[in-house]
């Protein structure tokens, strides 16, 4: 066995990180160790194996935090400022596998059923893994959403902020995971027959019934006002 890191290692600048949400820090966040944030998943090969989402995932908040910073430095100019349109690329595919084995990572061995197709508790469906190596795609309304609509102004956080809250069909099937990425909100959807907005969850992190979901979008556009020459910089997701 490897010791898998639950949220892989490349993400992290530093050595501790601040932890909340676990059942030994619920009541307040406690500092560990990065190297501690481990539990034996995977074997070593199949570890390797999904090294490439590994790295897309390092290079894609790398990407989130440089696009976060650049929209909060250039919506304090002058209106009047001029500039030239940034480009940022992501592999969309790859960011897809690396949040599903993150998702899987946090659930395996716990309480709930993951998908709808799992049968026992905390055990990873075998399709999910077929998909989380690559595979096998996702397909129907599975696989990555992201809030491309919000009623607020994304701020870039103190530091770099992941976060994941999961959400129960029920009292025990986990359908989705909620990501919060240096202030940019992802969806890892798993119901394959159905859309998000058929199926009414449970999360306890509210904000997300205030976001607008798309499935694969093409783009994120971070416009600084709603003048046709706002536009700063743009997110470009390749799904292929």
């Amino acid at each position: 066995m490897s010791g898998e890191h639950l949220a892989s290692r490349c993400i992290f600048d530093t050595k501790s990180v601040i932890v909340e949400g676990f059942s030994w820090c619920k009541e307040k966040p406690k500092e560990i160790s990065v190297e501690t944030l481990v539990a034996n998943v995977l074997c070593r090969d199949h570890n390797a194996e999904l090294s490439p989402a590994d790295t897309a995932a390092g290079q894609t908040f790398t990407t989130f935090e440089e696009a976060v910073r650049l929209f909060g430095l250039r919506r304090s100019l002058a209106p009047s400022k001029l500039w030239a349109t940034k480009r940022f690329d992501v592999d969309g595919v790859l960011l897809e596998r690396w949040m599903l084995k993150t998702f899987i990572n946090f659930s395996f061995r716990g309480n709930n059923l993951i998908g709808l197709d799992a049968t026992e508790p905390g055990k990873c469906p075998d399709e999910l893994a077929q998909i989380a190596f690559g595979r096998q795609p996702f397909h129907g309304h599975s696989g990555l959403y992201v809030a491309v609509e919000s009623s607020k102004v994304i701020e870039p956080p103190e530091g770099k902020v992941f976060s994941l809250a999961t959400m129960l069909l029920g009292d025990r099937r986990l359908v989705a995971g909620l990501f919060k990425v240096s202030g940019i909100s992802l969806m890892l959807w798993l119901p394959s027959d159905r859309s998000p907005a058929e199926i009414s969850g449970s999360t306890r992190v509210p904000e997300w019934s205030q976001l607008t979901f798309v499935r694969h979008p093409a783009k994120f556009n971070f416009n600084l006002s709603e003048r046709k020459a706002s536009r700063s910089h743009t997110i470009y997701f390749a799904w292929v």
